[in-house]
């Protein structure tokens, strides 16, 4: 009955994430992106401080380029945060910007790095990645629009069916054990002896 209930409560709360997704959307997207904006100034302020301190252990041009990629990613958490309590309805096509201009500028980095690794003679792997995210980070930047909209409908939708099938499914698990109390003593003995 435990494991019932707490299933249930757990398919609730992302029922009612995905429902307020839904009808109240400007303030889930101002909610999360605040969240999201703290762990990622968090994360940013890190490997900006890591970034720095071995920066003379590794090469000049590899450590400016990830000390310039780092304080990149602190600036965008910092705006991320910003943006969130500032401006929610317009929130969704910055951080689409945003997200795309940080694509690019770690995918031309990371481009670069390939570039020097060339150079000096070793096989360069991952090209066709780095293509993808250029372009991808170009389609960002000609509809961030309709992309912020239509994955918050999505992920909201997935909530709402996750939601709904996790409790059906608890329901349905529930009642089957009900059914047949002898299978499950079974299992629970033969689980105790091995």
């Amino acid at each position: 009955m435990k494991r019932l209930i707490s299933n249930l409560m757990l398919s609730l709360l992302v029922l009612a994430l995905g429902g307020l997704m839904i009808i109240r959307p400007d303030k889930v997207m101002t909610v999360a992106f605040a969240v999201l904006g703290v762990f990622m100034l968090v994360s940013g302020l890190k490997n900006l401080y890591l970034s720095i301190v071995y920066a003379p252990a590794i090469s000049r041009r590899l450590g400016i380029a990830a000390v310039v990629k780092n304080a990149f990613n602190t600036l965008v958490a910092v705006l991320v945060v910003y943006f969130a309590f500032a401006n929610p309805a317009a929130l969704m096509s910055i951080a689409v910007y945003l997200i795309a201009f940080d694509l690019l500028l770690t995918a031309l980095l990371d481009l670069l790095d390939r570039m020097m690794l060339r150079k000096l003679g070793y096989a360069s792997v991952g090209m066709l990645e780095i293509a993808i995210r250029i372009a991808l980070s170009v389609f960002m930047f000609f509809f961030p629009v309709m992309i912020g909209s239509t994955v918050f409908r999505i992920v909201a939708v997935l909530l709402v069916v996750c939601g709904v099938v996790s409790a059906v499914l608890s329901v349905l698990g529930f009642v089957s054990r009900k059914k047949n109390p002898v299978k499950e003593e079974i299992e629970v003995e033969w689980e105790e002896k091995h």
